[in-house]
């Protein structure tokens, strides 16, 4: 499968989820890592940036973590102990190892997550 039609079926799916997930979800509540409503000077830049590279292409969550993922293990790597702000927020590694970090509380209205409580 080319790239154009990889594209394409990706588009397709993701279409296709979010008309079943906006008729039976609207008015849920959740809790999640990321979303684009989220109105942060990083986010939008990261949006911005996004959007110029592929195409005004909506990015998902996992474009959106992936590139703090990079910078959070390199931190991690240099400093155990450190604290590092970025596209999610402030993060870091509590002494059992676990990842600390504030999730998003999202509510779903017309068939797109908004922020529910920043």
């Amino acid at each position: 499968m080319n790239n154009d039609k990889r594209k394409d079926y990706f588009r397709l799916k993701r279409i296709t989820a979010l008309m079943l997930f906006a008729v039976t979800a609207e008015g849920v509540v959740t809790f999640t890592t990321w979303i684009a409503a989220v109105d942060t000077t990083e986010n939008r830049k990261f949006l911005r940036n996004y959007r110029a590279e592929y195409d005004d292409q909506e990015p998902d969550a996992f474009a959106a973590l992936s590139r703090p993922s990079v910078y959070i293990l390199a931190q991690a790597i240099a400093d155990a102990s450190s604290t590092v702000t970025h596209l999610l927020g402030e993060f870091h590694f509590d002494c059992n190892g676990d990842a600390v970090y504030e999730p998003v509380v999202a509510r779903v209205r017309d068939g797109r997550f908004e922020v529910f409580r920043q």
